[in-house]
């Protein structure tokens, strides 16, 4: 006679866990590369401020012009790199709310399995 292997079947509870948590680690990489894109917004606007500030230490004329073309570059520069990272990381808050509102009006749920889901995300 041949057996055939049972697993246990999830439960309706371990199976959206299982989904959600997924969803929720996704948010937060979401939310994380925008905190890392903020960073390197960052970083361009001192490091062109950093240049400018250099080329008009060592030298005068045109290149006084450069180091400003180049500080207000890398200030425009910075602020649509932060901007784009503002945006990637309100996408993340924005899965991550309608996620807490798919478990909190799910109806195959109970409430300590909702709390229990929310406070695992």
């Amino acid at each position: 006679m041949t057996t055939i292997d049972q697993h246990p079947k999830p439960t309706a509870y371990e199976f959206l866990l299982a989904r959600y948590r997924d969803v929720y680690k996704v948010a937060a990489s979401i939310v994380q590369l925008g905190q890392i894109i903020k960073l390197i917004a960052f970083l361009v606007v001192a490091v062109a401020i950093v240049a400018a500030i250099r080329i008009i230490a060592e030298q005068s004329g045109f290149e006084t012009g450069l180091s400003l073309g180049l500080a207000i570059f890398g200030a425009l520069a910075g602020a649509a790199l932060f901007g784009l990272g503002v945006m990637m990381s309100a996408c993340g808050q924005l899965l991550r709310a309608l996620v807490d509102t798919s478990v909190n009006t799910s109806p195959l749920l109970i409430p300590e399995e909702k709390g229990a889901i929310l406070s695992a995300g």
